[in-house]
């Protein structure tokens, strides 16, 4: 034996299971026993007297510090009166175990390792099920140990807890408490008392229920589904944190934000659609794409079929314009977007030889393109482009533009004798209103409609874009949903929900072509950090673990109202009161709000303020004319804060606290008006 020996705490250290409170197992186990008693009990019921059962074992076992697994069962009259076998409700509860075990794959892997040094290792836990029981679990997770390695108190009748156990291992192992390192969760089974004892603990911290697994706060009355919910968040976070795509924090926001919300979110659009008898949805890329992972994860029979369609809004509003007059063109020059006259004209596909050579006979040369242009100059390029011969160009690019995507979305299946709805991130609506002028150029006959996970107060009226329905929308939209929002809405929220939570792993579609007699779409030229693609893809990873570990616990049902409300909370509290942890894995994600996405445009998602940040924003609030704020390097203001000094964060919180505040007021308002 080497001269240093490692003992590793089983249950939260080496496994876990996905409930908060590992009692909760007993209704999983009561819901899979109720059809084969004789006399009918609650879940309840059974959670109640195993309790009392396993309490009473305990006394019996005096002066032994635990219980033997069947010792609690011979304590258990309830089961007789239920018509129940004493070894029936063993076997079920042993089965459910197996079922709810999940490796943490750190602690793991950290075993794996020793014993491949052929290091002495062994694992203590204060549990009652049966040393074997453990065993099997230890092979089948962890690693292939032999059971006079496993030390179990129940089996033993002596107890980390107190210390006593510890005792059996170093007389058992005839070492000094010194050449023992444990590793355990518990601060007194497995720091307290080992340190007691001269032995060297470790204290592992990352079992432990952080803010949104408390959200709200569990206690010991807590029901059943919120325990479980909150610990296939924890199961998910710690099976990420063991993945090298993943690194604590990012783990943190997938696994107890982002995962969480867009199922909520899924999972209403399925059954919401169902229930309106529509057949098909269209995720709509790019947005759409990890929605459309969770929807082939959750969909159940008789939920609509869910397909991922190719487009954009920028693809659809071109394909859509009747002719190009300026009105139509007024996207292109928002105050929001690049001015120079190359972005301008690249929006609207007009930076072809052609249009650049007439454009330059009317003072528009390529050193004019290049900058931005002053309110005058956008006016007489607007003039230029509503006039021929430009407009006729314009109309042919159209024409062909409108073909192509007809072709395509005939294709997808869009013109077919079937109810169908987009499903989309939203906010107003712009890409269903573009996407339902071309179905009524093209003589559809369907009408666009779409399910959003936001609607915003100033989307475009239904008559223009057809039905929308919202997840969450804003006080004063012309729309209902299940939850509402002031915040969210927030021009800096929206962009931080697009970048973060809805990131894909390809390019926007910049349109269609005809290939080998079907037609696709083609993206647009990506200039993209390919570190942004791979954390898309590790987000959908960890999102889609999410989904394994939500479909595996059948006491939460994400469909419920209790489900979405507590997702909605975890997403208010990680925009607006987000803590340094939150911030710091996604800090450096670059924000864009320009269609083109022109890097005049890009800001890191978060960054330290500095005090010339914080007068820019006082100046901001004082004067909002002075757009201070939007000269920043930075988009999202709460997270920025985070990252900054303690005096920088009151005085963000102060403002964020006045901005919704005066939101409250002008909602108030344009209701009383």
């Amino acid at each position: 034996m080497s001269s240093t020996v490692y003992s590793f705490d089983v249950y939260d250290t080496l496994i876990t299971r996905p409930l908060l409170r590992p009692t909760i197992a007993y209704h999983l186990v009561a819901k899979a026993l109720h059809s084969r008693g004789t006399q009918d009990f609650s879940a309840a019921d059974y959670y109640r007297a195993r309790r009392a059962a396993e309490q009473r074992a305990r006394e019996a076992s005096a002066p032994r510090d635990d219980c033997r697994f069947t010792e609690i069962f011979e304590h258990f009259p309830e089961l007789e009166a239920w018509g129940l076998e004493r070894d029936q409700a063993r076997a079920c509860e042993l089965n459910v175990e197996r079922q709810l075990t999940r490796v943490i794959h750190a602690n793991a892997e950290m075993v794996r390792r020793l014993l491949r040094e052929d290091a002495t290792v062994v694992f203590l836990s204060d549990m009652y099920l049966p040393t074997e029981f453990i065993c099997e679990l230890l092979r089948e997770h962890v690693a292939p140990v032999a059971p006079e390695s496993v030390f179990v108190s129940g089996d033993l009748g002596v107890s980390k807890h107190s210390g006593h156990l510890f005792e059996h291992v170093l007389t058992h192992l005839a070492i000094s408490p010194a050449q023992l390192n444990h590793y355990g969760d518990n601060t007194h089974s497995d720091v307290a008392v080992p340190k007691r004892l001269g032995i060297n603990a470790t204290h592992y911290t990352e079992i432990a229920p952080n803010r949104y697994e408390q959200l709200p706060r569990p206690r010991r009355s807590a029901p059943a589904w919120l325990c479980a919910a909150s610990g296939v968040e924890r199961s998910t976070r710690l099976a990420l944190s063991g993945n090298s795509s993943f690194d604590g924090q990012l783990a943190r926001v997938t696994a107890n934000v982002v995962a969480p919300v867009l199922c909520a979110f899924v999972a209403w659009v399925l059954k919401d659609a169902r229930a309106r008898g529509i057949e098909r949805l269209y995720f709509v890329s790019r947005d759409g794409q990890i929605m459309h992972k969770i929807a082939q994860t959750m969909r159940v029979d008789g939920d609509p079929q869910c397909d991922y369609l190719y487009g954009s809004r920028q693809t659809w509003y071109l394909a859509s314009l009747a002719e190009a007059q300026a009105a139509d063109l007024e996207w292109a020059w928002r105050p929001s977007q690049a001015h120079s006259g190359q972005a301008i004209l690249k929006r609207l596909a007009l930076d072809t030889t052609e249009v650049l050579t007439t454009l330059a006979q009317h003072g528009f040369d390529s050193a004019t393109l290049a900058r931005e242009l002053s309110d005058s100059e956008i006016h007489a390029l607007r003039a230029l482009l509503a006039s021929e011969p430009l407009a006729m160009l314009a109309d042919t690019a159209t024409r062909e533009r409108r073909e192509r995507c007809e072709s395509y979305l005939r294709q997808a299946g869009l013109y077919d004798d079937t109810t169908w709805a987009l499903v989309d991130i939203g906010w107003f609506l712009n890409a269903q209103r573009a996407l339902n002028q071309v179905l009524r150029q093209t003589a559809c006959p369907h009408e666009a409609r779409g399910y959003y996970f936001g609607i915003r107060r100033q989307h475009n009226d239904f008559s223009a874009c057809g039905p929308g329905f919202a997840f969450i929308s804003e006080p004063g939209a012309q729309v209902s949903s299940p939850l509402q929002s002031r915040w969210l809405f927030k021009f800096n929220s929206a962009l931080l929900i697009e970048h973060l939570f809805t990131a894909s792993d390809h390019r926007s579609v910049d349109g269609y072509v005809e290939q080998d007699g079907e037609f696709v779409a083609y993206f647009k030229d990506d200039s993209r950090d390919p570190a942004v693609l791979d954390f898309a893809r590790a987000v959908h990873q960890g999102v889609l673990k999410y989904c394994d570990e939500l479909a595996a616990t059948t006491l939460v049902d994400p469909h419920s109202l209790e489900f979405r409300a507590r997702a909605y909370r975890a997403l208010e509290a990680f925009c607006m009161r987000p803590q340094r942890e939150d911030v710091a894995a996604v800090a450096w994600l670059p924000t864009n709000a320009d269609v083109l996405h022109d890097p005049a445009h890009q800001r890191r998602l978060a960054s330290k303020l500095t005090l010339g940040d914080v007068w820019n924003l006082i100046r901001s609030e004082l004067n909002p004319a002075a757009k201070a704020f939007f000269s920043g390097n930075f988009t999202w203001l709460a997270g920025s804060a985070a990252l900054s000094a303690p005096f920088v964060r009151r005085v963000c919180r102060l403002l964020l606290f006045l901005n919704r505040l005066k939101l409250r007021l002008q909602t108030s308002k344009r209701q009383a008006a």
